[in-house]
């Protein structure tokens, strides 16, 4: 079963089911099970819902680097406590290894309620269903930049609270590079890199909007929705080679067409349980609803994927602690934190199937950010 899903994967250039919002998800909230769109107490938290720039104070993000590996659970786990490198060649059951570089380019600024940001990431895939069908072997690179407004939003005299709103304005180019081939052609490649450029690489590039707005009832709760990608419009070039694209010798083909919206929703629940604790709190609980017109979909996921939860507890004012689930999987993580400077660590797991548990990968994230 497992090995028929890996050669259907060979064939999509996204490795997940749902559609995926064009944006940043950071170590935090990897740990935290994804992005929450009533989260706005981070830098990266306030870019993926843009209605907290209205809150925000002024806030330079120097940079925020991670890196990540992710592939089969036993072999993930296996790499983490035993350094088993050999776990990751091909065996029969087949193998599934990918890392991701995020950053170093990832710096942006806050400054009265206006935000702009840049960042870059890079990944290496590369998975193999067994010793005698396809490999495949890829690279991607994104490079983003972004910049948005949140204002205060007017609510009747009736109604309880604050609410606020934002927009956010991106461009995104990416390259994406992929071989695929029996495992003892890729080996026999590995010695004659020549060959690795006759594969064919495409570039995409495109430019959207995305959309954000919370309502904030008291300092315990809160809830929010946001909009990714409402209006993005992209444009991909396929190119016959690497070396033609290399070579500025022009696409083979070009594709146009617009990015699928993803509607959220979430809300926050603040326990007031150690508000006047010096040295535990605060503490958050999230609860999100992901990508709400799945289900209209050609071939819809389980609404479990959709589903996200995430708490966080700091301690001593420097320790947080995190949990979470989403797409059917529990995601955890530690960080430590300064006044410039703090350091990371989430476990978290895709799934790339529309079935909880059918094909799930899981992953380990290191990040370390300077902010001022």
């Amino acid at each position: 079963m497992r090995n028929i899903l890996l050669t259907s994967v060979l064939l999509l250039s996204s490795f997940t089911v749902s559609a995926q919002p064009l944006t940043w998800i950071s170590g935090r909230m990897s740990a935290l099970g994804g992005g929450h769109a009533a989260d706005g107490k981070t830098f990266s938290a306030r870019f993926y819902n843009p209605a907290y720039l209205a809150l925000d104070k002024n806030e330079t993000l120097y940079s925020d680097i991670s890196l990540s590996f992710s592939g089969f659970n036993d072999k993930i786990v296996g790499l983490i406590t035993d350094q088993d490198y050999l776990g990751l060649l091909p065996v029969e059951e087949g193998t599934y290894f990918k890392a991701d570089l995020s950053g170093p380019l990832n710096s942006g600024f806050i400054r009265d309620n206006t935000g702009f940001r840049a960042f870059n990431q890079i990944n290496v895939l590369s998975f193999t269903p067994n010793m005698v069908v396809s490999s495949a072997f890829r690279i991607r690179s994104v490079m983003a930049f972004e910049g948005g407004h949140g204002w205060e939003l007017p609510l009747p005299g009736s109604w309880r609270g604050k609410a606020y709103w934002g927009f956010l304005g991106k461009y995104i180019i990416g390259w994406e590079y992929i071989y695929s081939d029996d495992v003892l052609e890729f080996l026999y490649s590995l010695s004659k890199p020549s060959l690795l450029l006759e594969s064919p690489m495409t570039v995409k590039t495109g430019a959207g909007l995305d959309f954000g707005a919370v309502h904030v009832l008291s300092n315990s709760f809160s809830w929010a929705i946001t909009a990714h990608d409402l209006l993005t419009p992209y444009a991909e070039f396929t190119y016959d080679s690497a070396e033609d694209y290399g070579q500025s010798n022009g696409y083979s083909s070009v594709e146009f067409g617009l990015a699928p919206v993803v509607v959220s929703a979430g809300i926050k629940y603040s326990p007031a349980v150690f508000r006047k604790n010096r040295w535990i709190g605060p503490w958050d609980i999230f609860f999100d609803y992901r990508d709400i017109f799945a289900f209209a979909y050609d071939d819809p996921v389980n609404p479990i994927l959709n589903i996200g939860i995430g708490t966080e507890l700091t301690l001593l004012n420097i320790i947080d602690l995190r949990l979470g689930m989403t797409e059917g999987l529990f995601s955890m993580g530690t960080a430590i934190k300064f006044k410039h400077w703090g350091a990371g660590i989430s476990f978290y797991g895709n799934e790339l199937s529309g079935e909880p548990g059918v094909f799930s990968v899981y992953s380990v994230k290191l990040n370390i950010e300077f902010h001022k």
